[in-house]
Protein backbone atom coordinates (compact mmCIF):
# COMPACT_ATOMS: atom_id res chain seq x y z
CA UNK A 1 0.00 0.00 0.00
CA UNK A 2 1.34 3.44 -0.94
CA UNK A 3 1.57 5.76 2.09
CA UNK A 4 2.30 9.44 2.65
CA UNK A 5 1.49 10.18 6.28
CA UNK A 6 2.98 10.43 9.75
CA UNK A 7 6.45 11.12 8.34
CA UNK A 8 6.40 8.03 6.11
CA UNK A 9 6.56 8.30 2.33
CA UNK A 10 6.75 4.95 0.61
CA UNK A 11 5.09 1.55 0.55
CA UNK A 12 3.81 -0.39 3.56
CA UNK A 13 3.04 -4.07 3.92
CA UNK A 14 1.73 -5.25 7.26
CA UNK A 15 -1.00 -5.14 9.82
CA UNK A 16 -3.44 -2.28 10.46
CA UNK A 17 -5.69 -1.40 13.38
CA UNK A 18 -9.42 -0.73 13.09
CA UNK A 19 -8.70 2.97 12.31
CA UNK A 20 -6.47 2.02 9.37
CA UNK A 21 -3.20 2.93 11.10
CA UNK A 22 -0.08 0.75 11.04
CA UNK A 23 -0.37 -1.60 14.00
CA UNK A 24 1.46 -4.85 14.65
CA UNK A 25 4.21 -6.22 12.48
CA UNK A 26 5.03 -4.45 9.24
CA UNK A 27 7.56 -3.36 6.64
CA UNK A 28 7.87 0.08 5.11
CA UNK A 29 10.00 0.75 2.02
CA UNK A 30 10.94 4.38 1.46
CA UNK A 31 13.26 6.13 -0.97
CA UNK A 32 16.53 5.29 0.84
CA UNK A 33 15.43 3.03 3.69
CA UNK A 34 13.68 -0.20 4.59
CA UNK A 35 12.20 -0.63 8.09
CA UNK A 36 11.05 -4.00 9.41
CA UNK A 37 9.52 -4.21 12.84
CA UNK A 38 6.47 -3.35 14.87
CA UNK A 39 4.10 -0.41 14.85
CA UNK A 40 1.52 0.96 17.28
CA UNK A 41 -0.94 3.74 16.36
CA UNK A 42 0.98 4.44 13.13
CA UNK A 43 4.40 4.86 14.80
CA UNK A 44 7.38 2.55 15.23
CA UNK A 45 6.96 0.59 18.46
CA UNK A 46 8.87 -2.31 19.95
CA UNK A 47 11.81 -4.08 18.33
CA UNK A 48 12.78 -3.06 14.83
CA UNK A 49 15.54 -2.92 12.25
CA UNK A 50 16.14 -0.28 9.59
CA UNK A 51 18.47 -0.48 6.61
CA UNK A 52 19.45 2.92 5.22
CA UNK A 53 21.41 3.93 2.17
CA UNK A 54 23.53 6.84 3.34
CA UNK A 55 23.59 9.41 0.54
CA UNK A 56 27.18 10.02 -0.61
CA UNK A 57 28.60 7.27 1.60
CA UNK A 58 30.00 3.91 0.44
CA UNK A 59 28.22 2.19 3.37
CA UNK A 60 24.77 0.84 4.16
CA UNK A 61 23.64 1.54 7.70
CA UNK A 62 21.67 -1.08 9.66
CA UNK A 63 20.06 0.22 12.87
CA UNK A 64 18.56 -2.20 15.40
CA UNK A 65 16.78 -1.26 18.61
CA UNK A 66 13.50 -0.86 20.47
CA UNK A 67 11.03 2.01 20.17
CA UNK A 68 8.64 3.19 22.88
CA UNK A 69 5.21 4.82 22.49
CA UNK A 70 5.13 7.53 19.83
CA UNK A 71 8.10 6.09 17.94
CA UNK A 72 10.56 7.46 20.51
CA UNK A 73 13.89 5.65 20.64
CA UNK A 74 14.64 4.24 24.09
CA UNK A 75 17.21 1.71 25.21
CA UNK A 76 20.17 0.19 23.47
CA UNK A 77 20.60 0.69 19.70
CA UNK A 78 23.26 -0.81 17.47
CA UNK A 79 24.33 0.78 14.20
CA UNK A 80 26.30 -1.39 11.76
CA UNK A 81 27.88 0.19 8.69
CA UNK A 82 28.51 -2.27 5.85
CA UNK A 83 30.46 -1.29 2.70
CA UNK A 84 28.76 -1.28 -0.69
CA UNK A 85 32.10 -1.38 -2.55
CA UNK A 86 35.00 -3.83 -2.36
CA UNK A 87 37.58 -1.04 -1.98
CA UNK A 88 36.14 0.38 1.26
CA UNK A 89 38.68 0.86 4.04
CA UNK A 90 36.63 -0.98 6.64
CA UNK A 91 34.82 -4.29 6.33
CA UNK A 92 32.38 -3.30 9.07
CA UNK A 93 31.90 -0.49 11.59
CA UNK A 94 29.69 -1.15 14.65
CA UNK A 95 28.52 1.61 16.99
CA UNK A 96 26.33 1.06 20.06
CA UNK A 97 24.54 3.77 21.99
CA UNK A 98 21.81 4.16 24.58
CA UNK A 99 18.80 6.38 23.98
CA UNK A 100 16.52 7.91 26.61
CA UNK A 101 13.39 9.67 25.35
CA UNK A 102 14.79 10.00 21.82
CA UNK A 103 18.12 11.51 22.88
CA UNK A 104 21.50 9.74 22.85
CA UNK A 105 22.56 9.53 26.51
CA UNK A 106 25.55 7.22 26.32
CA UNK A 107 27.79 6.17 23.45
CA UNK A 108 29.64 2.89 23.67
CA UNK A 109 32.92 2.11 21.91
CA UNK A 110 32.98 1.92 18.14
CA UNK A 111 34.44 -1.31 16.75
CA UNK A 112 36.02 -1.15 13.29
CA UNK A 113 36.80 -4.37 11.45
CA UNK A 114 39.36 -3.79 8.69
CA UNK A 115 39.51 -5.64 5.40
CA UNK A 116 42.52 -7.63 6.68
CA UNK A 117 40.46 -8.86 9.66
CA UNK A 118 42.14 -6.64 12.26
CA UNK A 119 39.96 -4.63 14.62
CA UNK A 120 40.24 -1.42 16.58
CA UNK A 121 37.98 0.18 19.14
CA UNK A 122 37.59 3.73 20.28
Amino acid sequence: MKVQKDGFDGHYIGQFDIKGMFSGRGVILQKRSLYEGYFKHGKKFGPGREVKLSFGSPYLKVIEGVYDDGGVANGLFTETHIPTTADALAKKVVRTYRYANGVVKEEKDVVITHQNGGTETG
